[in-house]
């Protein structure tokens, strides 16, 4: 042996030594030949070194992932040519012995091999990599889209209310972002607003603790109502959640009115025994097409029942084509009646935040909204994720709520059919919205409205994004109003004293028992009359209400005027009247509150 040959030889056990080192995979492909193997690449695809080098030609292809497979062929082919037009690094998936996919890195190169052309490859096994990356991404996408089922604007601002960053629709929005990114709140706000603000962001940094406050703002010409949350996030930094509750303060008002005055309002109101419609206005037979006589509505049969056997007022959301009405249901057993009031709450607005956050911020966020956040499997019942208040509210542990099967463990057998039919809706249309009392570890029920949506997991299983919010506030708000208004329709239709409302059209709006005795006429007949038909033709009759109704058009009160009225036999009536003209909100006259008080005595 030469010199020349031992040292080559020599120089070969080296490189060999290293390359059997090495971490990484090395192999020599030549002629689509594997011409040299080491041990960490066999152990890669989980073969012997052996039977590696015993694969036919082309045969290395079977270790490639079936859609990687021409990239890899092709990168082969042209660095055994010797081409410059390659690709040196890249990743692609492989097969392993036992039919496993893995991920790899690879770098090859064209070499001379024994005189000719040849393909040095370099190979590392990524797969653990791939497998974090693709956790995280699913872990973002998961939290992206808890974040979008969260109806609110959002806000991060410092210590001293300077505006850092937002998340919401910008139709929604007081200003454009153009206005109010990197200013401070008391600079963009009506003064009373900006100041309230500023004095809660420093409560909240003082306290560490959420804080809500309820404010109105004009906005387009038009009065909005909104409920801002403060949540402490570091040390100089605020968290400012802002829900539009516009709709949920006109329902309330709508209610009030309802019950004052059903016939007028727009929103169905009935009155229904257990067989029949005992009362219904224009809007409830526009709605069902049913009048007084007909049959209950099918659709609010079954509550009806339950509200007539619990003596319990209920509240049962209805879809009617396009449309979603909220029905509150009072009994009055004494009666024998049930009072149905519906508001149309199709136009609930919702709005998206999309925080591109990393996942801790993500979970800080989460955890610092007052609304419970529960996603679920719905096939198996396995909670995937909540929030630390549905923990709290629902008095589980993590450890308890991970083994309960979701919804079944947290509501009762009648609600479950509710849950169930919210489960198909969400999983047809993509979200729901119903109000479910949650039963608690210690039995406690407590009212909640759940909206949701729905997400896919890594796996391809659809999941259900639930967001609650506990209405224990404003289901006694509701009752309060009902009780107060009870009383305030008793009052007026059983006073000894004559009242009427005028329109400023002449026409009477509404008329009590006492102004139906005064003068002789049924309430249906008063509202086809118009006020000056009840007086007589004289200087003390008709000429004399006719000042009075000037008066009360332009805004002013009239106190104890004596006049004569004539009654629906024909005879004069002298009578005492006050009038008290009603405006609206941009302080126009709209109607008048009349008390009449017979004087013929």
């Amino acid at each position: 042996m030469t010199s020349i040959q031992k040292q080559l030889k020599e120089s070969e056990e080296k490189y060999r030594m290293l390359t059997e080192q090495s971490f990484l995979g090395i192999a020599i492909l030549q002629d689509d030949l594997i011409q040299y193997v080491n041990n960490q690449l066999a152990n890669t695809f989980g073969y012997t070194v052996e039977e590696i080098m015993a694969l036919e030609k082309g045969g290395f292809l079977n270790f490639i992932y079936p859609e990687d497979r021409k990239l890899v062929a092709e990168q082969a082919r042209k660095k055994q040519l010797g081409k410059s037009d390659v690709i040196n690094q890249y990743q692609f998936r492989g097969i392993k012995k036992n039919g496993d996919t893995i991920w790899l890195d690879m770098f090859s190169k064209t070499i001379d091999y024994k005189g000719k052309p040849a393909d040095f490859v370099t190979i590392q096994d990524i797969t653990d990599n791939k497998k974090s990356e693709q956790k995280i991404k699913e872990s973002e996408e998961k939290f992206r889209t808890i974040f979008e089922a969260i109806p609110d604007l959002y806000f991060l601002v410092s210590g001293d209310a300077t505006i850092l960053d937002y998340r919401g629709k910008e139709q929604e929005l007081y200003l454009s972002p153009e206005e109010f990114m990197g200013k401070k709140v008391v600079e963009l706000m009506p003064p009373y607003l900006g100041k309230s603000i500023v004095e809660l962001v420093k409560k909240t940094l003082r306290t560490q603790q959420p804080h809500s406050f309820e404010y109105e703002l004009e906005m387009k010409d038009k009065k909005h109502f909104y409920e801002s949350r403060y949540f402490y996030m570091s040390k100089d930094k605020v968290s400012i959640f802002i829900r539009d509750i516009t709709e949920r303060k006109n329902i309330e008002k709508q209610i009030s009115d309802l019950a004052k005055f059903p016939s007028e309002n727009p929103n169905p109101v009935l009155r229904v025994n257990k067989e029949k419609i005992i009362y219904i206005n224009k809007a409830g037979r526009d709605l069902f097409d049913l009048t007084e006589g007909s049959k209950i509505p099918k659709s609010l049969e079954e509550i009806i029942v339950q509200a007539f056997d619990e003596n319990t007022t209920k509240i049962l959301e209805v879809e009617f084509g396009d449309k979603n009405y909220l029905f509150n249901i009072t009994p009055i057993l004494q009666e024998g009646y049930v009072n149905i009031y519906g508001g149309d709450i199709t136009e609930r607005k919702k709005s998206e935040i999309a925080l591109n956050l990393e996942k801790k911020f993500a979970d800080d966020i989460l955890n610092s909204s007052t609304d419970t956040v529960f996603v679920f499997n719905p096939e198996s019942g396995r909670a995937v994720r909540w929030n630390n208040v549905f923990k709290q509210v629902s008095g589980y542990s993590d450890e308890e709520i991970a083994s309960m099967k979701a919804p079944d463990s947290y509501y009762n057998e009648e609600d479950l059919k509710r849950a169930s039919e919210a489960t198909k809706k969400v999983l047809k249309e993509g979200t729901f919205k119903v109000e479910m009392p949650l039963i608690t570890k210690d039995g406690r029920s407590i009212p909640y409205e759940y909206e949701g949506t729905t997400l896919k997991s890594s796996f391809g299983d659809t999941l259900i994004v639930s967001v609650g919010r506990d209405i224990s506030e404003r289901k006694i708000t509701e009752q309060k109003i009902k009780g107060s208004e009870k009383k305030f329709r008793d009052l007026y239709e059983e006073a000894p004293i004559a009242y009427f409302s005028i329109g400023t059209d002449k026409s009477i709006l509404r008329s009590n028992k006492a102004a139906e005795r005064l003068l002789g006429y049924e309430k249906d007949e008063f509202l086809k009359m118009k006020v000056f038909d009840l007086y007589p033709d004289t200087d003390y009759g008709l000429t004399l209400a006719k000042k009075v109704f000037g008066k009360f058009i332009v805004g002013e009160s009239v106190k104890d005027v004596e006049l004569q009225m004539v009654n629906k036999e024909g005879n004069p009536i002298w009578v005492s009247i006050s009038v008290k003209p009603l405006f609206d909100s941009k302080g126009n006259v709209i109607e008048s509150r009349s008390m009449v008080l017979d004087i013929n005595d």
